[in-house]
């Protein structure tokens, strides 16, 4: 069995070989986003090869078109692409920081607060209390009627 190891999570997993690190991940309980089903036409599944990128499957055509040929300067992968052949260490922060972000409901909870805070200003608008009290003002609507012209 193979080694993948989750850098700053300090957890390791087994791999079997021929099997991907999309399909390794998900079977783990890890939300990595894939729209394609592992089919590489999507690119969200992208993961970071921290170290042991010698132990990797060669990077295919379709990883290429969506990643471009930049490896060695991003060290990015498609998970659903890529197969270990040895000890890997991987990060997969992005993902984890993305499903937070969406699922987190004491988030949500905060911007629904924020939104309930904003008060009603002189014209009707709906203007955040950080912005009016900042010293930012708001640009005026231009009032321009035929009056304005005859003058000239």
């Amino acid at each position: 069995m193979i080694k993948i190891t989750l850098d700053k999570l300090n957890k390791s997993f087994e791999i079997k070989e021929g099997e991907s690190l999309l399909s390794l991940l998900k079977r783990n309980d890890f939300d990595i986003k894939s729209s394609c089903g592992g089919c590489a036409s999507c690119g969200d599944c992208v993961i970071e090869i921290v170290s042991g990128e010698n132990n990797l499957n060669e990077i295919s055509f379709e990883e290429k078109t969506l990643l471009g040929n930049v490896f060695h300067i991003t060290k990015e992968r498609l998970s659903c692409q890529t197969m270990a052949y040895g000890p890997v260490t991987i990060n997969i922060n992005k993902h984890l920081d993305k499903a937070d972000n969406r699922f987190n409901k004491p988030l949500l909870r905060k911007k629904a607060e924020k939104i309930a805070l904003e008060e009603e200003n002189e014209s009707g608008d709906f203007e955040p209390k950080e912005a009016r009290d900042s010293g930012f003002n708001r640009p005026q609507r231009f009032n321009y009627s035929d009056e304005d012209e005859n003058k000239e």
